[in-house]
């Protein structure tokens, strides 16, 4: 779940915002956009009714006939305003359309539109219990799910692993499947499939069959880009050729991020209506366990690939491994990310295998 995101340009110029300090600056104008367009007009919008309510009481004043020339003006001052960053955005895409700085304004433009919508459930903290997120105990598990040790779903296949997202220029088209480069030093697109690969190499030594959905559809496991997203929200050829719901059970990988690299923590993503199941706080253990990092609720987020899932009725545990943006974080993560593979390998073979 992204907010400002710096991809590699060397694949598509266009499609990317290459450098770091400017991303922040064009964020940082955004953010004082989106304050004057909301903060301005209603300053604006009160000295309107204060003059137009004098107007009113005292219709005879000179004082008043000679305001009311100002009010029309005031009027037009409110609406150009309130459309201020629309403005900004046109001017933006006609006199930039072929320079990369009109695609870093859009990514600060969208980054800055999700930490808006994300500030009012998320605190970017592992010592604070989130504001508004649907808090669930880690022994809370939905009372209708009964998957337990040893007694694995109804699919009659193997672990399906997914790495989230992918490299430009292949997402081109679906901005949130683009992760690159930040500050930190770590590409969530890499890291998701680093992880996979580790997961799959110890579900194999512990005689569990697993594929990777990003090798599948891109035919081979070392050229893994390839978004299970992208191809089947598009409902396209190479995500329908493949059965997806013969899987026993499904992990998906990501990283996440606050925007401001100071958080971190492990964190399942759940839509509305979905439950934390015991394999999932499993997998979440898993990784505490290393890195003592969690978040404390759920994130509930309409994720396209766990409603997928849930419709050919496959369990899923749609995973955020550890903050991506925050490196002190990362690196513990990193540094043992051989044994968390191990652990949540084991958790799978206990649960699904």
């Amino acid at each position: 779940m992204p907010y400002l995101y710096i991809l590699d340009c060397s694949g598509d110029i266009d499609t990317c915002c290459a450098d770091f300090g400017l991303a922040n600056i064009l964020g940082a104008i955004q953010r004082i956009l989106n304050i004057i367009h909301i903060v301005v007009p209603i300053i604006l919008m009160v000295g309107l009714i204060i003059q137009f309510t004098q107007m009113v009481i005292n219709p005879e004043d000179d004082r008043n006939r000679k305001k009311s020339k100002s009010l029309i003006n005031r009027v037009m001052a409110t609406v150009v305003v309130f459309l201020l960053p629309t403005i900004v955005n046109v001017a933006v895409n006609l006199v930039f359309s072929d320079f990369s700085f009109a695609s870093c304004w859009h990514s600060a433009e969208i980054s800055e539109e999700m930490t808006l919508a994300m500030e009012n459930t998320f605190i970017s903290t592992t010592d604070k219990k989130p504001k508004s997120f649907i808090t669930m105990p880690e022994d809370y598990a939905d009372p209708n799910v009964t998957a337990t040790p040893g007694n694995s779903s109804d699919g009659n296949g193997s672990i399906l692993l997914i790495a989230g997202h992918s490299y430009p220029p292949y997402c081109k088209g679906f901005p949130d499947d683009c992760r690159g480069m930040i500050s930190s030093g770590y590409d969530e697109t890499d890291q998701t499939r680093i992880l996979v690969k580790l997961i799959q190499s110890e579900l194999s030594s512990l005689g569990v069959s697993s594929d990777i959905a990003n090798a599948l559809m891109a035919g081979n496991s070392n050229d893994m880009n390839t978004s299970f997203y992208r191809e089947c929200r598009n409902d396209s050829s190479l995500c329908n050729q493949f059965d997806w719901g013969k899987y026993k059970y499904v992990l998906e990988i990501h990283f996440n991020a606050s925007g401001s690299g100071r958080a971190a923590g492990t964190q399942l993503v759940k839509r509305t209506g979905s439950y934390s199941t015991p394999a999932d706080q499993a997998i979440v253990n898993a990784v505490i366990s290393n890195t003592g990092h969690r978040q404390y609720s759920d994130y509930i987020y309409g994720a396209f690939n766990i409603g997928y899932f849930m419709n050919l009725g496959v369990p899923v545990t749609y995973l955020e491994t550890e903050f991506y943006d925050n490196k002190q974080a990362m690196d513990t993560y990193s540094s043992k990310k051989e044994q968390i593979a191990k652990d949540i390998a084991k958790v799978i073979q206990q649960y699904y295998g």
